[in-house]
């Protein structure tokens, strides 16, 4: 019977039309033997476990609008089957779905809630949507947890236990204790079955993330695909022997030689069936299986968790570990296609949490201030432009792979936030304006606020928050104008510093000058920190030293191309050019990068700066590559203004070291990795192109190179040479199936671009002016020893500018430092109200190096407030909602109340939320 049959309304009637003359179960008894035999197993040897679900996308080759259609679909033809069918069960996830559902067909939504309520209809998921896995960063996935839990625990008085990412391009290895944290201790996927080159050996085990938390974990295929695979389970599901104790599997572990898994295997077999991507699902011929065969073959309808749970509770303990990410080995060119939504994403990202931090702060302001007083802290506001962020990392929306009318309402959500927090900031800014001094004269005094409690230099570009203007896209650049920047030296602490405009332009010039020379084939360029020698006719770094290093360790191998080498390669994949990376692409390189001019710009911008820019020509793209060195700055900023027109083409940006190491080193959401330089096993040789975020480090124990970069999330390694993924042109998603566009289509939009022909559809592609900025920073030691993560977040989270002409108090020293904590490799990543409250404050705490430590959290006694007692606790990362069984979390903290401070404990890479609570002032 051919699947397009299967899928056909004909289909449908046929199979109710059996099913209510009962020949349906008799069929399935005779035809399932067969089927099994067919596909090399005994279907009397498992237990079968149905789990319906339908996959809807957010948005993909359809957009928001007609989306909404497909879920009054979907819900629909659920309530319609669980109706029909008594023991029938459904399972959706996406809160975002769920609330379009709540307020387009409110009366369906009460028969839903009902259903929720007598065990029919699960819950599950607990995210936003269904996020990247690769591309968000960490509070970004954190709350996608706590918006879809706390909706589910609003309306339906329950949260998800089962994380469901079915369909994502890759699992960040920090979902465990995200996930746990958050509620659910189980988490499903399908999608490590698409894997290319080596099939993933685990359906079911235990997920271990870098600081120790644990999930249980199932991975199989779904649907009729499911069934014709179930004699896998033999390998893929067996057990740890009894005696035995578990080793610890990752990409690294040899299993031809280590396996000890014996010859018993798991027979329940958890089938989620239901139609996918367009939703809709389950179909009648899914959903008839587990009907008839719930007496003669055993098959019982479950909820995700009940499986979950029974897995565990036979199996757990003799269940593989697996402690490392979960990569996909195939859709690698989603972590670089389409720049300007990774580069709006990350924008956003930085925006929100630093405006949360900055609308807390700005109490310290006011007359009476304390946690119960925020000054013009819109909750409603900040709840929408999360939302609209959380909504735009859908996992085809995010990675690029969405057609360009997705894009196109995604531009207009960043557009919002922008504008949003411009208001927002240029309000705060009136605000503190009226309870400060009034300039006596026409004085040209800033008020900054610095967001991140580390002390040193920070360097500050000359943006503004849009209205008002932080850049949205690259329109913005014109002629790539304007990228001035100031060093401003900042004290310990998250607070508010006020810096005169010459005050903050004798900041950046107080270095020495910077040494040049100016030679026939190279430029040598010496600061206080650097020795940088810049080949003219290639535009390569080809010598890169530290200033005051004894060794005079060179880290550039003179062999090679050098550092920060440009290179574009021929990217043709198989399929889906906008997923995926053409697997030979390394051997396609193009020779087509020329130099037409050189302009040494010295000073550049201040005294102690040089700029090099290098006009390129790239194959059939314009470029200028620019290396901006400061004296006061340990690494050098590159900057490249790009007219990329390249159809099909890669563009890299590589880097020949000296650097001798077995591992190399890149930041993830919350976390970072340790990846092999030379893959010794083939898991590991699957990973030829991996996800990382923030920065990629190479260092051999006394010398390393760190690239920094804000919005790039593509990297290789080869031994001593590593890279980073700029640009790609691919198609946009899947243009040729866009074509068939229904009449009643409800988005005026998509009926008006499906009448354009498929030639004009290719012309789309991720192609005009860009602006990539990245640092080249040298150092000592490993990226622990020289800072890395802390100098990231100063080169990239900026402060903000608030107010031109301001007179501080003479006590001004008192907001400075308003919050701080003691340990300098902890990051205060979020202070925000406790979700949707005002009486109580969350700080989110996160431990970057992987250390066990105690410190404490300084918060000023005027932001407490006076005469308020407080309490103070570890909270979940659904920040102590008491629905949430996890009382291990809710341990209660000291507050001294003369120091002002807060002692806690930290683990290695825990994400530590402490919520303070006013106990005597509830309004």
């Amino acid at each position: 019977m051919s699947e397009d049959f299967i899928f056909s309304k004909n289909a449908e009637i046929l199979f109710r039309v059996l099913h209510r003359i009962r020949i349906m179960r008799g069929l399935l008894n005779l035809i399932f033997p067969f089927y099994g035999k067919v596909n090399n197993y005994d279907p009397n040897l498992y237990r079968y476990f149905a789990i319906g679900q339908s996959h809807l996308d957010t948005a993909w080759n359809w957009t928001w609008p007609w989306t909404k259609k497909k879920i009054r679909k979907t819900f629909g033809n659920a309530l319609k089957h669980i109706d029909e069918f008594d023991k029938f069960m459904f399972s959706a996830p996406a809160p975002a779905h769920y609330e379009y559902f709540e307020r387009a067909y409110p009366i369906l939504f009460e028969k839903l809630k009902r259903y929720v309520k007598n065990n029919r209809w699960d819950i599950v998921g607990g995210m936003w949507v269904e996020p990247d896995g690769n591309v968000p960063d960490g509070e970004s996935l954190v709350r996608q947890r706590l918006y879809g839990q706390k909706y589910y625990i609003k309306k339906f008085g329950k949260y998800s236990l089962v994380a469901w990412v079915p369909d994502s391009f890759g699992f960040t290895w920090s979902y465990p204790q995200i996930f746990l944290k958050s509620g659910s201790p189980y988490f499903h996927t399908t999608k490590l079955t698409w894997n290319h080159e080596h099939e993933f050996p685990f359906a079911l085990f235990h997920w271990e993330g870098p600081d120790g938390s644990r999930i249980l974990a199932h991975n199989f295929q779904q649907g009729f695909r499911a069934l014709e695979r179930v004699g896998l389970y033999a390998n893929k599901a067996s057990l740890i022997p009894n005696k035995e104790s578990s080793p610890i599997y990752n990409y690294a572990f040899d299993f031809g030689k280590n396996d000890i898994r014996g010859k018993e295997y798991i027979r329940d077999f958890g089938w989620w069936y239901g139609e996918g991507d367009g939703g809709g699902g389950p179909l009648l011929a899914e959903l008839l299986i587990p009907v008839n065969l719930t007496e003669s073959k055993g098959w019982k309808f479950v909820k995700a968790a009940l499986y979950f749970k029974l897995i565990e509770k036979k199996y757990g303990k003799r269940l593989p570990v697996w402690k490392d990410e979960l990569y996909l080995e195939v859709h690698r060119g989603c972590q670089t296609t389409l720049y300007r939504a990774k580069k709006q994403n990350r924008m956003c990202e930085t925006l929100l949490p630093k405006m949360e931090k900055l609308s807390i702060c700005s109490s310290i302001f006011l007359p009476n201030a304390s946690i119960c007083n925020f000054i013009q802290f819109p909750i409603e506001t900040f709840d929408d432009c999360w939302k609209k962020l959380l909504f735009n990392q859908f996992h085809d929306i995010l990675p690029g792979s969405s057609i360009e009318e997705v894009y196109l309402d995604a531009d207009e959500d960043y557009q919002y936030v922008f504008n949003a927090m411009g208001i927002l900031k240029d309000s705060l800014s009136e605000e503190i304006s009226k309870n400060v001094e009034k300039p006596k004269k026409a004085e040209s005094d800033c008020l900054f606020f610095f967001p991140n409690h580390w002390a040193g230099k920070i360097v500050y570009f000359d943006r503004v928050i849009n209205n008002h203007v932080m850049y949205m896209d690259d329109e913005n650049f014109k002629d790539f104008k304007d990228f001035n920047y100031h060093i401003v030296e900042k004290p310990k602490g998250i607070g508010f510093q006020c810096i005169s405009e010459q005050e903050a332009e004798e900041n950046t010039n107080n270095y020495k000058d910077i040494d040049l020379k100016n030679e026939e084939i190279s430029v040598q360029i010496t600061s206080s920190s650097l020795k940088v020698t810049i080949n003219k006719e290639t535009a390569n770094i080809s010598s890169l030293k530290l200033t005051r290093d004894d060794s005079d360790f060179d880290f550039s191998d003179r062999k090679a191309d050098g550092l920060n080498v440009l290179k574009i390669y021929v990217d043709e994949p198989n399929s889906n050019d906008a997923w995926n990376l053409d697997p030979n692409y390394r051997e396609k390189q193009l020779n087509t990068i020329e130099i037409n001019n050189i302009n040494i710009i010295s000073p550049a911008m201040h005294k102690t700066d040089v700029e090099l820019a290098f006009k390129i020509a790239i194959n059939e793209s314009t470029a200028t590559l620019s290396y901006i060195i400061n004296d006061a700055l340990p690494y050098i900023i590159v900057k490249l203004d790009l007219d990329y027109q390249e159809y099909r083409k890669l563009l890299r940006v590589e880097f020949d070291t000296n650097i001798k190491n077995d591992k190399i080193t890149t930041g993830l959401a919350y976390g970072v990795i340790d990846r092999p330089t030379k893959p010794r096993t083939p898991l590991e040789r699957g990973r030829w192109e991996f996800p990382g975020q923030k920065f990629i480090s190479l260092s051999d124990g006394s010398h390393g190179l760190s690239i920094m970069c804000e919005n790039r999330y593509g990297f290789h390694v080869d031994g001593t040479q590593f890279g980073m993924s700029l640009k790609k042109a691919p198609l946009y998603g899947k243009p040729d199936d866009f074509m068939n566009i229904p009449t009643d289509c409800p988005d005026n939009k998509l009926r008006e671009i499906g009448a354009i022909s498929k030639d004009k559809r290719k012309e789309i592609k991720d192609l005009g002016k860009h602006r990539i900025v990245w640092a080249i920073y040298p150092h000592r030691g490993n990226w622990i020893q020289a800072k890395v993560y802390q100098k990231f977040f100063n080169f990239t989270d900026h402060p903000i500018k608030l107010k031109k002409k301001i007179k501080m108090p003479k006590e001004f020293d008192k907001f400075q430092n308003l919050i701080d904590c003691s340990l300098d490799h902890v990051r205060i990543s979020t202070i925000k109200p406790i979700f949707g409250k005002k009486n109580g404050l969350v700080i989110r705490l996160f431990e970057f190096i992987g250390k066990d430590d105690s410190g404490t959290l300084f918060i000023h006694p005027d932001l407490i407030g006076k005469d308020n007692a407080v309490k103070v606790y570890n909270a979940d990362l659904l920040e102590g909602d008491r629905f949430l069984k996890t009382e291990q979390l809710n341990e209660e903290l000291k507050y001294d109340s003369a120091t002002h401070e807060i002692r806690f404990k930290i683990t290695r890479f825990e994400i530590k939320t402490i919520v303070i609570r006013i106990i005597n002032n509830q309004k």
